[in-house]
């Protein structure tokens, strides 16, 4: 199987894409940890990344992995939803995915985040998570998902629980990141979450990835989803924008209305107005969200408070639990401000506690 590997990374070099079959084969080249040597994956990973993934192979790939871990007792009729960035973009923004979590369950939509550490930057979902007091979530069974769903409205799924065959890249994945590269691996988190959400909002780092992945949504059979790229001032963010420079793309029969409705104006240039919400490291985003959910504090953050009203309102829309986007925004607001969201943190902390 060592062989396969070198044989396809010349096939992309040379700019032919693989077919599902030969994506399998990849699957176990990269996995299985006698079948190629590191050099040889990351070759192999490299190679790829620079022909560009299509979506016939992201899709193949995703079928392609090791079966994740079984989650018992998710209620089949609830629409349960994933909302995250692919990751990749190396913009250390706060985790805006994270933080609207605690805004969508205390609005009665079931969220099932599926994330990871941070690779490409320095606070990942399960590093904000734990920063927060919420370290018990990030180690939580299988077993014990259906009841963080059923008594926060949310469960965190970390990645290395639930596909530990992928520990067997963990090591490569990093000394790729430290070359600024991307892999596949940037991409393929929202597609393989073991609870099989039907409802997906994915954020992309590059527009040309906004069609790529919707159209791998589709081919994997994510019943309603919607992706987004957005930029403030130009720089792009991985997140819906609050901006009004977005481009989206959403599952057939799913029109959300204008999620740009809300416009916030400011007048720094776009580097300049993200940089109060950049951070160094997962306590720096943890002490964000918190002040983002508190009612005194939340409506001085005007942008990161955006970017969570925006985002948290297309949720709210593709789950059905508002009209349009614009209805959703002023839900999120609404959650914020009279505590609901921080509320819904606070009782998060006391599950952990083993209240």
């Amino acid at each position: 199987m060592g062989s396969v590997l070198p044989e396809l990374t010349r096939a992309l070099i040379a700019g032919r894409g693989l077919t599902a079959d030969e994506v399998a084969l990849a699957a176990e080249g990269l996995f299985f940890k006698d079948a190629a040597d590191p050099d040889t994956r990351k070759a192999f990973l490299r190679a790829w990344a620079d022909k560009g993934e299509t979506a016939t192979e992201l899709a193949a790939f995703a079928r392609s992995l090791p079966k994740a871990v079984e989650i018992p007792g998710l209620p089949e009729a609830a629409p349960l939803l994933d909302c995250c960035g692919t990751g990749g973009g190396g913009l250390p923004l706060f985790n805006v995915s994270t933080a609207m979590v605690f805004v969508l369950a205390a609005l009665g939509v079931p969220v099932v985040k599926h994330g990871n550490r941070g690779v490409t930057k320095p606070s990942g979902s399960s590093d904000v998570i734990e920063a927060l007091g919420l370290g018990a979530l990030r180690s939580l069974s299988p077993g014990r998902v259906a009841e963080s769903l059923a008594r926060l409205g949310f469960a965190y799924l970390h990645a290395p629980t639930y596909h530990p065959a992928f520990a067997t890249l963990a090591t490569i994945r990093q000394e790729l990141a430290a070359e600024g590269r991307r892999t596949i691996f940037n991409l393929l988190g929202p597609l393989v979450n073991p609870a099989r959400p039907g409802c997906r909002l994915v954020g992309v780092f590059r527009e040309e990835f906004v069609p790529l992945y919707a159209e791998t949504l589709r081919l994997v059979g994510c019943p309603r989803y919607a992706v987004v790229r957005g930029c403030v001032g130009g720089v792009p963010i991985g997140e819906a924008s609050p901006t009004r420079e977005n481009t989206l793309v959403t599952s057939e029969g799913f029109a959300p209305g204008k999620i740009d409705d809300y416009f916030f104006q400011f007048e720094a240039s776009g580097a300049e107005a993200l940089k109060p919400f950049l951070v160094a490291d997962a306590k720096e985003s943890a002490a964000l969200i918190e002040a983002l959910l508190s009612p005194a504090k939340s409506k001085e953050m005007g942008l990161a408070r955006s970017l969570i009203a925006v985002n948290a309102g297309l949720a709210l829309a593709l789950t059905g639990k508002a009209k349009t986007a614009r209805e959703g925004q002023n839900l999120a607001r609404q959650a914020i401000d009279g505590g609901a969201a921080l509320e819904r943190l606070k009782t998060a902390r006391e599950f952990c506690a083993g209240g």
